[in-house]
This record gives structure tokens, C-alpha cells and sequence, in this order.
């Protein structure tokens, strides 16, 4: 399931990284090339491709909605934070986002 993915994204890469003494990866913010509603008090993980343009990081949404869904990870570079609200998001607003790997996007201020 997604949610075991994401489970080795969130704690056991960090674990890893710390336990062999290689630099944690840091979460960038990016705004969402995406918008929709979201259910209100639960946080959302969307795996997501990051692209530069326009001197900002796009967070874009792969693949369908849902939680029993791999084969968008095969897709995506990072995992988008999308906090728990009573509105819908924007493509506007700014999200965390977890790369995979230390993004090396030039041209973009983090």
C-alpha cells in the first residue's frame, strides 16, 4: 500500500540516513500545479514530480487519487504535504514537500 511507501519516505529514510551518518534529506516548499478539495482534519501524502519554472518549484500531482495505488511512486520524485483544511487547495498555496533525493533544481530559491 501507498501508505507503507510513504511510511519509508517519512521515517526509515531519515533513520537510515542517521544511522549511517549520511546528511537527512530537508523538505522544500513548492506550490501545487494541482488544486481539488481535501477532507477536512486529514493530512494528505500526494506523490508528486517537481519542475522549475518560472525561477519556482511546481509540485505535480502523478497519477490517480488514492491509497491502494503504486504505480504513481514509479512516476513521482517527491511527496507532497498537503495539510488538513476546510477549503480546497490552490494552486497558489505553498505545500512542504518531501524529495526522494536532494533536489538539485537550479534556478529556483527554495
Amino acid at each position: 500500500r501507498l501508505a507503507v511507501a510513504f511510511s519509508a519516505v517519512g521515517f526509515v529514510g531519515p533513520m537510515i540516513a542517521a544511522l549511517t551518518g549520511r546528511p537527512q534529506s530537508v523538505s522544500v516548499m513548492a506550490f501545487p500545479a494541482f488544486s481539488g478539495g481535501r477532507p477536512s482534519g486529514k493530512t494528505e501524502l500526494v506523490p508528486v514530480r517537481l519542475e522549475a519554472g518560472s525561477g519556482q518549484l511546481m509540485a505535480h500531482r502523478v497519477g490517480q487519487p488514492g491509497s491502494h495505488r503504486l504505480m504513481p511512486l514509479l512516476a513521482a520524485d517527491a511527496v507532497a504535504i498537503v495539510p488538513a483544511a476546510d477549503t480546497p487547495l490552490k494552486t497558489g498555496d505553498r505545500l512542504e514537500v518531501l524529495p526522494f533525493h536532494d533536489p538539485e533544481i537550479q534556478g529556483v530559491t527554495p
